[in-house]
């Protein structure tokens, strides 16, 4: 792992330990639900099988098998695991849905497996780049796609990153030039960048989030600022095998 990712696994470590605050999270930074319809609109997943890695609380895992023939999500928190089954046992996608304690170091799943594998806001936990492109490579059957999200760079969301951490600058354009030198061997390698909008209900919520992912800096220049809104800009690669 690059030693300036400050967006690391460790950075986020104390939220995984709490799923329900994650579900939460979620709704503050995709209001819009940008991500989803995105995804939608880039694959069709009808009769496809899917692995979403680091699927956390399953919130692509559960919309997208109520299409797909079947949606395989691998996540390493146990804590996260056990969330994710119980919203699944309630939900009605409950026999679509396969949820598996892995990293993607180790994908538990055969050669050419896959049609679609999703990795979404996962790279920069990636320990092993090689690793890890490789498994994917290896479940991913020929003609079949791969989708990145992550962050783009370049916005209010790296500068508060930036404030807490200068080490943290360049971190999102280094990190997408080693992506795509991971998949340079795929086919259609498309990108494009969407603007998504992290919004808060009220300062004192907008501080303590902002405190707890990224630091007192951080969160000291939200207060001041009066800041609700932050600019996200989506970062999303498509490939084929």
């Amino acid at each position: 792992m690059n030693e300036k990712d400050v967006s690391s696994f460790e950075e986020w470590k104390k939220i995984y330990k709490k799923p329900e605050k994650l579900d939460v999270l979620s709704k503050y930074f995709d209001p819009n639900e940008i991500e989803i319809k995105s995804i939608l609109d880039i694959i069709d997943f009808r009769s496809k099988i899917v692995l979403d890695v680091g699927s956390g609380t399953g919130r692509l895992a559960i919309p997208i098998s109520r299409i797909a023939n079947k949606v395989c999500a691998i996540e390493p928190q146990e804590e996260m695991i056990q969330y994710t089954k119980e919203k699944i046992d309630k939900s009605d996608v409950k026999n679509k849905i396969e949820v598996k304690k892995a990293s993607v170091e180790n994908i538990p799943y055969p050669n050419d497996y896959f049609d679609v594998i999703i990795c979404a806001w996962v790279v920069g936990h990636f320990k092993d780049f090689k690793r890890s492109f490789s498994e994917i490579k290896r479940v991913l059957k020929n003609g079949g796609v791969l989708l990145i999200i992550d962050h783009k760079g370049g916005d209010e969301w790296e500068k508060l990153s930036i404030i807490e951490n200068s080490n943290f600058a360049g971190v999102h354009k280094e990190r997408c030039k080693r992506i795509l030198e991971e998949i340079k061997d795929f086919q259609d390698i498309q990108t494009q960048v969407v603007d998504s909008i992290i919004k808060f209900p009220n300062l004192e919520i907008a501080e303590i989030i902002i405190h707890n992912i990224r630091g007192l800096k951080a969160a000291k220049y939200i207060k001041k600022n009066k800041i609700l809104k932050i600019l996200n800009k989506m970062l999303i690669i498509c490939a084929k095998k």
